[in-house]
């Protein structure tokens, strides 16, 4: 009898220390109670045991650019989930601060010993959506610490293509052109603005204006020639180029006065693309066809009716239908021709 009643106690009085760690928060772990079962005349006993348990406090960065540890600029929630050799120990969804900057994420009562940490950020701020960026690292959690952790992530993306499909820019003009990019999965992945960068390699030919709110940039032609426009990631890496073409028409001569029945040569010129021919049309003042207005060749040559009228000579560039110039046209009763360049 007073023998067991000794081992009870001997068994107690050893596991004050470590009931003693978790009230004063060193510990950080849960003490499970297990029962022995009864001997002899000592009844029931049980022994008080404690699992070794530790903590982790992850810090995310959002969207500031810090390699290795940003969170990109278009995710709205981040999960985090820490798993050993069993599977999924512990997982938690942060979401981004209203102000962006820095955020912490806690674990207590994980497991000691070396776990996989997958951290994974989305679109959405349920944890939902193509993933943005993803990592693996780990962690070694130590019994009655919190181990400070940065996750490492790296961006999904691994396509960018452009819908820049036009075969020239005629200078003075602008066209938005807009980045979209996929993963390896062929999924879409959100972009966002601050982390693209748009280069053109000739800023005399093609200027570029990168939106600050959306995955485009806008061209301005400015002056003719060929250019490639360079659409980067910042956190991925990857890239997109396509080439743009910066056109321009003139005509000589700019106007015309001719008596009904007279002639004149026009000429047409375009620069930027190599195809250089145009076709030439009589259209009216309203820039429609008109079987009224005399005639003109494939080269250029008019020949005014035999009527008075107010017309134009329209020349569009093979190249591109979309680059046009147009020369008024007085025809008049009388003789002689006036021409202005």
């Amino acid at each position: 009898m007073f023998t067991g009643r000794r081992l009870v106690l001997l068994v107690i009085i050893a596991s004050v220390p470590a009931l003693c760690g978790c009230g004063s928060g060193g510990g950080g772990g849960t003490i499970s109670t297990v029962s022995t079962g009864s001997t002899g005349s000592t009844g029931g006993g049980s022994t008080i045991r404690t699992s070794p348990q530790g903590g982790a406090t992850f810090t995310l960065t959002w969207g500031t650019r810090s390699a290795g540890s940003e969170i990109p600029a278009a995710a709205n929630s981040v999960v985090i989930s820490i798993s050993d050799s069993t599977g999924t120990v512990a997982s938690q969804t942060a979401v981004r601060p209203t102000a962006g900057g820095t955020s912490t994420v806690s674990f207590t009562g994980l497991p000691v010993g070396s776990l996989t940490v997958t951290t994974t950020a989305y679109p959405l701020s349920n944890g939902t959506g193509t993933p943005l960026a993803t990592g693996t690292s780990s962690v070694n959690i130590v019994s009655g610490t919190v181990s400070s952790v940065t996750p490492a992530v790296v961006s999904t993306i691994t396509s960018i293509t452009t819908n820049y499909s036009l075969p020239t820019t005629p200078i003075n003009t602008t066209n938005t052109v807009t980045a979209s990019a996929v993963d390896n999965n062929n999924q879409a992945v959100t972009l966002s603005a601050s982390e693209l960068t748009w280069v053109s390699s000739n800023t005399s030919v093609i200027s570029v204006t990168p939106s600050t709110s959306s995955p485009s940039c806008v061209l301005t032609g400015v002056g003719p020639g060929t250019a490639t426009v360079t659409v980067t990631d910042s956190l991925s890496g990857v890239k997109a180029s396509f080439q743009v073409i910066c056109s321009q028409i003139t005509i000589t001569p700019t106007s015309l006065a001719v008596s009904v029945n007279g002639t004149q040569n026009f000429t047409a010129t375009v620069s930027g693309p190599t195809n250089q021919t145009v076709t030439y049309s009589v259209v009216d003042t309203s820039g429609n066809p008109t079987s009224s207005g005399g005639q003109i060749s494939s080269t250029g040559a008019y020949t005014a009716p035999s009527a008075p009228g107010s017309f134009q000579i329209k020349a569009v560039s093979n190249a591109d239908p979309a680059l046009v110039i147009y020369s008024p046209v007085t025809v008049q009763a009388g003789s002689g021709n006036i021409t202005i360049n």
